[in-house]
């Protein structure tokens, strides 16, 4: 009996290195994702803002008459201006 409890007594470390090295993935890999979603919605956030900033910069244009006004004016304009002012 006491040769198996010495046996185990050396097992019981490995196991809680284990447990400790699983443990300590744990916040890592929240941290991960946490930063990937976090990415994500940056992402999303910037492709909207520069979505309305080409909206507005295109109604800005249309109103102050150098945009799709203008070509359509002098006849040089093609069907995605037309399109843009409609």
């Amino acid at each position: 009996m006491a040769v198996t409890d010495v046996a185990a007594d050396r097992f019981v470390p490995v196991a809680s290195l284990e447990e400790l090295r699983a443990a300590a993935l744990v916040p890592v890999k929240s941290i991960l994702l946490l930063s990937s979603v976090f990415g994500l919605i940056g992402i999303g956030i910037a492709y909207r803002s520069r979505l309305h900033r080409r909206v507005r910069r295109a109604a800005a244009e249309a109103g102050s008459g150098r945009g799709p006004d203008v070509r359509r004016r002098r006849g040089s304009c093609r069907h995605h201006d037309i399109i843009l002012m409609s």
